[in-house]
């Protein structure tokens, strides 16, 4: 009942309610601004809704922040604050008067009708958000760090651990970047260490998202915390929809808004958590206040107050945002050159330039790993450095000044541009043409793949930039990137103003860059994140533009209504063509509950060592969920052998200080330690989830499984383990046995009935625990040998150490055998580990023509158990 009351009282103050006062404040609901009977009003409700909740969203993110940055962000809190500003304007109404509430009687016209439609429709396709719990990639980082924000509070992490950390274990148990990073070592991947002594660390990324998901996360929970990200689908479909309404009219907007909902990039990414969602809500959200500003609407102030708060938000969202910037700053200069620059202006300026300032301070503050690494990598990739871009910017200040001084001949050359610009649209609308044509027939014939060494995961990735616009066409179809460039040149020539001149703007911005290049590994639909908030939207609503322009200017009855009405259908039934493979599926779904079993095998207090074999591998994937979603110790283990010493001694450490330590092991990596601790099996699990096929060279169609069998060990110091019973010794073969085989066993496999097992070489060893005394020994294996006709019989030989103890027959179904060792064979073996053998002949299913698996099998191992007897 505390959760569901948490969460009665906490979403309206989100969403609406305090936007809703501010409307009020401002005077939207007082008799003179609100539309008479006979005026069209129809529309006004919503749009006073959804400029409602923008408000909300902006004023809860802002105070979030504030709180995340001074480590004070909690539920209690937030809410006060919320709670408090509605009160100050409650009463500021009440003592002014000027309380007001709608009086127009308001009925929902079609067009509200078809809005609700479609974001039913897009709450069915948006509401299955993906598992994606795993580091090592941004989701996971997401994730984590928003589940961390909720359990601390505070944006920076200070990791106590870390700080008593000898230093020199730091390659040993940290990542180390490329020497030319800021910060030089990962705790894990998305996670900077900026001050090793002190155990600070800096996630990657922007805060907003993070800080939405925590505070999903505090009212409903890990698994509710992945619906932060949908519901931001949901709003980033409803931002389009108004700001389309607000550039054209509601038949476009519902369209456009109709055409996104069915997009597989757009159901994709309403599921995934990353900040894409968040970044389409705010990006469309700016675009339409903006517009409604522009057009004079009432309250004027307010929606240019929401058009600079949201620009400015989409900062502290995404790294690629001062783009955002361009289109702004181009019409602060024609308003002061052109002498247009007026009082209200600042409205809109202030609130931006505070947003653009405060980036700024967070991002040195909070983000700074980060946030230079990436613009380095930028400013390198043009040939540019701090000092050029400096200058560049000091020319650039110079000439505004010496172009205001001249204002008046600057405004009368932009007055005889302007009597001239049909020649400059039609100049612009070619461009586009041979832009698209280029992109999508000659650009792909001409350019070629290319590798690049990725130091991240170790490997070379093959670069396909010259393919963009083509692959873009895999989700929007062919069809829906000629209608978006028939569009923006119909918008160009019919219908240009200073508000759709704008949209244009931010859409091409966005679409040069990431056309041009993805700056992303180009695996999909990973790769498609880089054109959801903006470009994705923008082709889709300038597609819809022409197909009602076509519609529009044709006669009644004239045969272009039908072929708008025909590629409309078509549009439709491409866009959902693509759905087909992703609509049904979740990505990682039930991985919340195996990553919760596995965090419910390991104490709170104990210490977590997890050996590292591979560039991103189980220290990052589990590893980053274990310590920040549900607060584990984890230490990843880079070295190799000469490095054992120091983390012996690092365990004897861990161990005087009361500690328990345990080990995860997974990919069959080595146990990195010496005879003086010995490994208690404890668990063995997989993680098991669905994962749709990354692909390069096509768009993913196959559903597959990610697996990830782990072990868990119990570490102990030699002379604690002794102390244990070894014997009876029961070996799970395919789930807890990697420390046991000495070779000839291929990789963990689990059947269709869920059995975990291994395939067998010729030879498969298995060592056995020390024995303490001579005692005769029993030795039970489970095992089966399905083989193809005409391949050699399964016969296997056991043998304990040199001795052939016996042979069995298998049959393709498991079963279990059994042999008996006298006392007497084992009275050279007191203190010493026996060593199991098994020998068969193989087959080779690639041979025998029934697959491309090119192994040698033996036999199928289910599990070995030995007892003492006597």
């Amino acid at each position: 009942m505390t959760a569901v009351l948490q969460a009665l009282i906490s979403l309206p103050l989100f969403f609406f309610l305090p936007g809703y006062a501010t409307l009020a404040a401002f005077g939207a609901f007082r008799p003179e601004t609100l539309p008479t009977e006979s005026q069209e009003s129809t529309e006004d409700v919503p749009d006073l809704c959804f400029l409602s909740l923008l408000l909300s969203v902006l004023l809860t993110s802002c105070i979030a922040l504030l709180l995340g940055e001074i480590g004070w962000l909690t539920l209690r809190n937030l809410v006060f604050l919320l709670l408090g500003y509605l009160s100050a304007l409650v009463l500021y109404l009440l003592h002014a008067r000027a309380v007001a509430l709608p009086t127009t009687r308001w009925h929902p016209s079609r067009h509200t009708l078809v809005l609700a439609g479609i974001l039913a429709l897009a709450a069915a396709l948006f509401f299955h958000p993906h598992e994606y719990l795993f580091g090592g990639a941004d989701a996971g980082v997401y994730v984590s760090q928003g589940a961390n924000i909720a359990t601390t509070g505070s944006l920076r992490i200070e990791d106590k651990e870390l700080g008593e950390l000898d230093p020199l274990l730091a390659p040993l148990l940290l990542r180390e970047q490329p020497p030319s990073s800021t910060a030089r070592y990962l705790r894990f991947p998305g996670f900077y260490i900026i001050d090793l002594e002190r155990g600070l660390i800096s996630p990657q990324f922007l805060p907003l998202h993070p800080l939405w998901i925590a505070l999903f996360h505090r009212l409903f929970g890990l698994n509710g915390s992945l619906y932060a990200t949908p519901c931001w689908g949901l709003l980033g479909v409803l931002s389009v929809y108004f700001a389309t309404r607000r550039l054209f009219d509601a038949r476009v907007a519902g369209l456009a808004a109709f055409l996104l909902t069915i997009t597989a990039a757009q159901i994709w990414f309403a599921r995934y958590p990353t900040s894409e969602a968040l970044s389409q809500f705010l990006v469309f959200s700016a675009i339409y206040a903006f517009a409604a500003w522009v057009d004079g609407q009432r309250p004027q102030r307010l929606f240019a107050l929401a058009a600079g708060l949201s620009l400015g938000a989409v900062l502290l969202t995404r790294i690629d945002a001062p783009l955002l910037l361009i289109p702004p700053l181009i019409f602060f200069l024609y308003l002061s050159l052109s002498r247009r620059l007026r009082a209200a202006h600042a409205w809109f300026f202030l609130p931006l330039l505070f947003m653009v300032s405060h980036s700024l301070l967070h991002w040195r503050a909070f983000s700074w790993p980060y946030v230079k690494d990436t613009y380095s990598q930028v400013l390198e990739g043009l040939g540019l450095t701090s000092t050029r871009l400096l200058w560049g910017l000091s020319l650039a200040l110079m000439g505004y000044f010496l172009l205001l001084a001249r204002a008046d001949r600057i405004s009368r050359l932009g007055d005889a541009l302007w009597s001239r610009r049909r020649g400059i649209l039609g100049a612009l609308i070619i461009m586009v043409c041979l832009l698209a044509l280029y992109g999508y027939f000659v650009r792909p014939a001409l350019g070629h793949v290319e590798s690049f060494y990725y130091w991240y995961v170790d490997a070379w990735i093959p670069n396909y930039d010259h393919q963009n616009l083509v692959r873009l066409g895999w989700y929007l179809s062919p069809l829906g990137i000629w209608l978006a460039a028939v569009g923006a040149s119909a918008v160009l020539w019919r219908d240009l103003s200073p508000k759709n001149l704008y949209f244009l703007a931010i859409a091409s911005l966005f679409s040069t860059l990431y056309l041009y290049r993805t700056l992303a590994n180009p695996h999909h639909i990973y790769v498609m994140r880089r054109y959801v908030p903006v470009v994705i939207p923008s082709f889709l609503i300038l597609a819809a533009y022409a197909l009602l322009w076509a519609r529009d200017s044709a006669p009644l009855g004239g045969w272009e209504r039908y072929l708008s009405l025909a590629l409309s259908v078509v549009l439709i039934l491409l866009l959902l063509r693509v759905d087909w493979y992703i609509i049904g599926h979740v990505e990682y779904q039930g991985a919340a509950s195996q990553l919760q079993v596995l965090a419910n095998l390991l104490p709170e207090e104990a210490m977590v060592l997890v050996p590292q074999s591979q560039a991103v591998g189980v220290s990052d994937l589990v590893g980053t969920p274990l310590q920040y979603i549900f607060q584990r110790e984890i230490f990843g283990f880079r070295g190799a052998k000469r490095d054992i010493p120091a983390l012996e001694k690092l365990a004897r450490d861990w161990q005087r200080k009361g500690k328990e330590l345990f080990l995860i092991k997974g990919d069959d990596a080595p146990a990195p330690f010496s005879d003086e601790f010995v490994l208690i099996p404890r668990e063995g699990l997989w993680i098991d989830v669905p994962a749709l096929e990354h692909s390069y060279e096509h768009i993913p169609t196959q559903r597959l499984r990610f697996t990830l069998p782990l072990e868990i060990y119990l570490l102990l110091s030699t002379e604690e383990a002794e102390s244990k019973p070894a014997y009876p010794f029961y070996l799970d073969i395919g789930l807890l046995d990697s420390n046991f085989l000495l070779g000839g066993f291929y990789h963990k496999e689990r059947g269709l009935d869920t059995i975990d097992f291994r395939w067998t070489g010729q030879v498969a060893q298995i060592a056995l625990p020390p024995l303490k005394a001579s005692r005769a020994m029993g030795v039970t294996l489970r095992m089966a040998s399905p083989r193809p006709e005409g391949t050699p019989s399964s016969n296997v030989s056991l043998y304990l150490n040199e001795v052939l103890l016996d042979e069995f027959e298998l049959g393709p179904e498991f079963d279990t055998y059994r042999a008996s060792v006298p006392a007497i064979l084992l009275a050279d073996f007191a203190g010493r580990n026996p060593v199991l053998r098994l020998e068969t002949d193989t087959w080779n299913p690639r041979a025998a023509g029934l697959s491309e698996d090119s192994r040698d099998l033996g036999i199928m191992l289910d599990w070995v158990k030995v007892e003492l007897q006597g």
